[in-house]
């Protein structure tokens, strides 16, 4: 009997929710504009509040930026928030590997973002993010099918 070899799927691309998917508290909900990591807090200080990426999501990170199979699987990040800004500050704070022995912050592999101000309500279809492939603007690109 022949041994058979068996191909992984692997994601071409990963879209990662940010608030309360990849990090918490929402952005919406912090009391002044996020600053920068504090180890000791295990998260990116925002006056009182500190945020924290999930555990889960942080492993997830951690996986994709150090196993060799995920190479070519690019990563993005989307989100409507009302501080567009304290989401990047975040995502250029917080560290993929709090322990310290990698310095990659969360920005580090995100290959494309799409961060609006905003409500979650839905768009009308002139004002609705780009396809992050091709730019087509649409919420899903058939030509991608990439669901943003």
């Amino acid at each position: 009997m022949q041994q058979q070899t068996v191909r992984r799927a692997l994601p071409a691309l990963m879209v990662f929710d940010l608030d309360a998917c990849l990090w918490s508290p929402e952005m919406f909900e912090l009391s002044s504009a996020p600053t920068n990591y504090d180890a000791t807090r295990g998260g990116v200080v925002a006056g009182r509040d500190v945020v924290r990426l999930f555990p889960g999501a942080a492993a997830v990170l951690l996986r994709l930026l150090t196993d060799g199979s995920f190479s070519s699987t690019k990563v993005a990040v989307a989100s409507s928030t009302t501080e567009p800004r304290y989401a990047d500050r975040c995502l250029a704070a917080l560290p993929i590997d709090p322990s310290g022995a990698r310095a990659e912050s969360v920005a580090d592999v995100v290959d494309f973002r799409q961060i609006y101000p905003g409500s979650k309500v839905r768009r009308p279809r002139s004002t609705r993010p780009p396809c992050v492939s091709c730019g087509a603007g649409v919420v899903r690109c058939c030509r991608h099918r990439y669901r943003l």
